[in-house]
């Protein structure tokens, strides 16, 4: 549940999901995510506390395994979830009123609505609407 304590663990993707081509039909490709600023010191555990960590999340999210994974791969990012800072808010309403001011000024990206692959495609695609009908 939101805001439960996993461990350290943010969340799981589906990755075989988002892309397929990533696993075998038959196969699942999972992606858990620990850290960030609320766990920062997750990425000092040495490997066997983080898988640990993992599948006991998993396990919680999901059930039991069936059996264990085929493959398990461990990446470091210290700093590879970007987190908003105090004052995000107000920097994002600046942003949008240069926009209003200047018509034909347009960004996009992860900086201001959303971090994950689901905001920035969302605001991609209103930029690109945005900037079509700008352009019409």
């Amino acid at each position: 549940a939101h805001g439960e304590d996993m461990g350290g663990v943010l969340g799981t993707l589906f990755t075989s999901s988002i892309f397929p081509a990533h696993a075998p039909d038959d196969e699942i490709l999972l992606r858990t995510i620990l850290g960030g600023a609320v766990h920062p010191d997750a990425v000092t555990m040495d490997d066997q506390q983080l898988l640990a960590q993992c599948r006991a999340a998993n396990t919680r999210f999901f059930g039991e395994e069936a059996r264990g994974p085929k493959m398990v791969r461990v990446f470091r990012h210290s700093r590879g979830i970007p987190q908003y800072a105090p004052g995000h808010r107000s920097r994002v309403r600046a942003v949008r009123a240069a926009q209003s001011k200047h018509p034909g000024l347009f960004f996009t990206g992860n900086h201001l609505d959303g971090i994950g692959v689901k905001d920035c495609a969302r605001d991609g695609e209103r930029t690109a609407a945005a900037l079509t009908a700008w352009l019409q």
